[in-house]
């Protein structure tokens, strides 16, 4: 029986050499994980549009989604300091041990990005432990660069939240766009602050209106997300407190008709009156006028 030859394209070869390069940088084992145990994600790009201020880092980058970026590369030098502070802190302290450690962690911390995070071993091992001594000493000392504001704070678990597969469960991006439907105009905001729903501590009501406006561009939220009930109880009001209001207006104005227009006499009665009440509403005009500015 002869043998089977198998011709290896050159071509082919290199692309599966290639190809295979690209698995091997994937973290975690095959089947291992389902994707919404992940923990660190990119946020979404339709998510992400027009509110980058929100997620992108202006000073400081912590982990490897913005590492290296050249707006941010100022800081480098201060998170070695920090490094060279926090190894000044005791002699049990070591950059060994530190290193060490921290190399013990790199499969786990790698594991927990969606996406492949593009570094080598010792690079990866170098940024976790200066970012890390970085936040560690910012806390230490006091310092405001590891403080976020709320707004901040509340962009981001949104964007969690509109990472994962189950809709139904993102509460907040729920509340977040009951309020959006609430609070359209300042006088929006200030009722609902005098009745304690909201305590706005940004600058000003506007900025709360854009905030929301802005976080909610792009959001998406399953038909039966946490507050689809409540959403539905208030759109049922709206709507029969407007056909209340309308059947209100179309009954005065049936009344209206009925009582000066049945007739052509009524209906001349009532232009006859109206045409009285401006004729002294001009004599008293003049009369009042001619007293606090006399001919000359």
């Amino acid at each position: 029986m002869e043998e089977a030859h198998i011709v290896v394209d050159v071509d082919l070869a290199h692309l599966s050499e290639s190809m295979s390069l690209e698995l091997d940088k994937l973290a975690g084992k095959p089947n291992e994980k389902e994707i919404d145990e992940f923990t660190i994600f990119p946020v979404p790009y339709k998510f992400r549009q027009s509110k980058k201020n929100l997620f992108d880092p202006s000073v400081v980058s912590i982990g490897p989604l913005h590492h290296g970026k050249e707006s941010l590369k100022a800081m480098e030098d201060q998170k070695w300091q920090c490094l060279r502070d926090f190894l000044c802190r005791g002699d049990h302290i070591s950059l060994d041990l530190c290193l060490s450690e921290i190399k013990k962690l790199e499969e786990k911390t790698r594991r927990c990005y969606r996406e492949s995070v593009p570094l080598d071993s010792n690079s990866f091992v170098q940024m976790m432990l200066l970012d890390g001594c970085f936040v560690l000493e910012q806390f230490l000392k006091g310092n405001p660069y590891t403080t976020n504001e709320s707004k901040t704070i509340l962009a981001n678990i949104i964007a969690f939240e509109q990472y994962k597969s189950d809709k139904t469960s993102a509460k907040l991006s729920s509340f977040a766009l009951f309020l959006d439907s609430l609070v359209n105009t300042t006088e929006d905001v200030m009722i609902l602050q005098q009745c304690g729903i909201i305590n706005n501590c940004l600058n000003s009501d506007e900025e709360l209106i854009d905030f929301f406006n802005q976080i909610c561009k792009g959001m998406v939220v399953d038909n039966n997300h946490f507050l689809a009930e409540l959403f539905a109880k208030v759109n049922n009001y709206c709507k029969s407190s407007w056909s209340k209001r309308l059947e209100r207006w179309n009954r005065h104005k049936k009344q209206f008709i009925k009582d000066y227009f049945s007739s052509p006499w009524t209906a001349i009665s009532l232009v006859a009156g109206v045409f009285v009440v401006l004729l002294t509403f001009v004599q008293a005009f003049f009369a009042v006028y001619a007293y606090y500015v006399p001919p000359s």
